[in-house]
Formats: C-alpha cells, structure tokens, sequence
C-alpha cells in the first residue's frame, strides 16, 4: 500500500471524487450514466469532457460538500416521488452533480478494488463486497451465455443514449 500525502486534500478545487476504477480506461458511451430522461440524474450525449466517478469516496470544503448532498438528497427524493430509481442510486446523482463542476479528481488508486489489476498504485483498498455477503453477487455469472447477453445489454444501452 503507498502512503497517501497532502495530494489528498484539495486546496484550489472545492470538492473532490475518485475516478471509477472500472472504467478510467473506457470511452464515454460505455460509462453508466442515467440515460431516463425522466431522472433528475441524466446526462445527456454528445458533450465534451465526460468521468465517470465511483460513490466510494467524495468530498471537499464545508460548504459546497453540504450543497452537493442537499442536492443529491433533493434529486434522489424527486425521482422517488414519481417512483424512479437510478440505475446506480446516489452514484448516478453524483455523476450528474459533478458534471459540470471543478473536482479534484482522485485517481483510481484511491478505490483499487481488492483482487483487480489496474495501472494505479494502491491506496486504498475496496473491500469485495461479494465476500463478504453473498447478496451483493447481483449477476456476475461467468458463464458465456451470461457474458453475452451483458454486451448485447451494454451495447443497447449506449446505442440508446445517443438516440
């Protein structure tokens, strides 16, 4: 594990998340962003400048922290009263939140998920929650026919979105 130094708090950016580490290395189009138009967590296509950041760790100077999770909060609430659940819940609202913002952006070696190989130092560590709870294997079957029709499912999600 590498120590984790003053690059950790932001000083001129006023929040902070972590890239997700399962899609630094993807185009856009492949990143799970709310496509429903009826969420207040959408983003649309065809802009410039798109991450992606995982819900793991976020935060940033008082004021603007607290004005992000009133936000979320608000939206998350929004969406529920006309019975709408994000696809990613608060990571989805984040997303959208962060998406036009300045953020000091964390990178991947600050949630290096535990039993992956990615290119970043590890930092900190993300436990696999699948360990210890087997509720949390929501679909992550290896068989081919399971893996298959996962593509087939992103690739209509992405096609979709620029529709």
């Amino acid at each position: 594990m590498a120590p984790i130094g003053l690059e950790f708090i932001p000083v001129k950016e006023k929040l902070s998340a972590v890239i997700h580490p399962g899609y630094f290395n993807k185009p856009a189009f492949l990143y799970p962003y709310e496509r429903n138009k009826r969420s207040s967590a959408y983003i649309k296509p065809h802009e410039k400048n798109y991450h992606y950041f995982m819900g793991s760790l976020n935060g940033g100077k008082t004021e603007e922290y607290l004005q992000l999770i009133e936000t979320c909060s608000k939206n998350i609430h929004k969406d529920m009263e006309i019975g709408f659940m994000t696809k990613f819940h608060d990571e989805s609202h984040l997303n959208k939140y962060l998406r036009n913002k300045t953020c000091l952006m964390y990178s991947p070696s600050y949630s290096y998920p535990e039993g992956k190989h990615i290119p970043f130092e590890k930092k900190i560590i993300i436990i696999d929650k699948v360990k210890i709870d087997k509720y949390f294997d929501k679909g992550r079957s290896k068989a081919i026919i399971a893996i298959i029709r996962k593509a087939i499912f992103i690739i209509k999600e992405s096609i979709n979105w620029y529709l």
